[in-house]
């Protein structure tokens, strides 16, 4: 799955990504893998997911919104968020 989303997202980089932006998430990290059985997974499992696809174009327009995500990218959130 994870590489045919990454060859999707290639694919459209110089199209339609270029007009769109993606938003990838979870309301949890992997699952159902070995090493959720380990402290570092059970941890992990635990952690939501978010990732955010924004053209160049758009960052640049809105310095604001990449501070904020830059901002963002290390703080914890919780589900009450």
């Amino acid at each position: 799955v994870t590489v045919k989303l990454a060859s999707l997202l290639l694919r459209m980089a110089k199209t339609v990504l270029q007009e769109t932006v993606v938003l990838l998430l979870s309301d949890h990290g992997t699952h159902g893998i070995w090493y959720t059985e380990y402290e570092a997974g059970a941890t992990e499992h635990q952690l939501p997911f978010l990732y955010v696809l924004a053209p160049d174009w758009l960052m640049r327009r809105r310095p604001q919104w990449r501070t904020g995500l830059l901002a963002n990218t290390r703080r914890l959130v919780t589900a009450h968020e």
